[in-house]
């Protein structure tokens, strides 16, 4: 499922784009509104919305630093496809400050929605991580990678813990499915994999996740473990070992 975020200060301008969203794409989109760019930009960072995919931005008078703030955002996060919407073409002349993917003029038409999706959507397909496919007892799951942030074995069942406190569950192997995943997915106890892009801290016997969640980490992989997800990590990212998380906490 992909996630879009629709802003516009007018309230009945963001509602009309999310209602021709829901009804041309209901089972593929979760779809938030937001009416100011601070919402937005707490919507996009919040580490537990887990990844946006899609933005669609209206442009009003009087809101010139609208466009450098998407330019921001898609600095931080630059496979974000973003289409903005104006009530004039000479609203255009800015838009590529950003990397905008689409250009609409309003009143939205159904139409017009539909190219800058389908523009949108040929581009995440080629861009986005690998998904999982995963038989569970009744169905199929197709699983975005980008969405997990640990996997949990307990015997034979497999449950994917996924952004927004969604759980899945299947039958399998953890072995085997270790061998399927990114290399951001890293072994950290007989029973749990974890999503290296999640982690926010490494302690003696667990993971801080980002929303605060904490992970076991047996002492036969400690290690192993910690070597592996801070290769991943390039120099400067966030992450922060137990040492420098007790420092911290101590005011040292």
């Amino acid at each position: 499922m992909l996630r879009v975020a629709v802003y516009d200060c007018r309230k009945e301008l963001a509602d009309r784009v999310k209602g021709l969203l829901t009804c041309l794409y209901r089972r593929e989109l979760h779809i938030f509104t937001c009416e100011s760019i601070f919402a937005l930009e707490n919507y996009v960072f919040d580490e537990r919305n887990g990844n946006v995919d899609i933005l669609f931005v209206g442009l009003s008078e009087g809101e010139e630093e609208t466009i450098g703030e998407i330019a921001a955002i898609q600095k931080e996060y630059p496979n974000i496809q973003v289409t903005f919407i104006a009530d004039r073409e000479s609203q255009a002349l800015n838009i590529f400050q950003a990397n905008p993917a689409f250009f609409m003029l309003r009143p939205v038409q159904e139409e017009q929605i539909q190219k800058a999706m389908n523009r949108m959507f040929l581009y995440l397909r080629r861009t986005r991580n690998r998904i999982i496919v995963f038989e569970s007892a009744r169905e199929t799951l197709i699983i975005p990678q980008d969405d997990i942030l640990y996997i949990e074995s307990n015997r034979r069942e497999i449950t994917f813990v996924l952004t927004r406190g969604r759980r899945e569950k299947g039958m399998g192997k953890l072995d085997e499915l270790e061998t399927r995943l990114e290399k951001n997915f890293i072994r950290c106890h007989q029973s749990y994999i974890v999503n290296a892009d999640k982690v926010r801290a490494i302690l003696t016997k667990e993971l801080i996740l980002y929303n605060g969640w904490k992970i076991p980490v047996s002492r036969a992989r400690h290690k192993e473990m910690k070597k592996g997800i801070l290769e991943f990590f390039e120099e400067g990212g966030t992450l922060i070992s137990g040492e420098e998380k007790g420092k911290k906490e101590k005011g040292t």
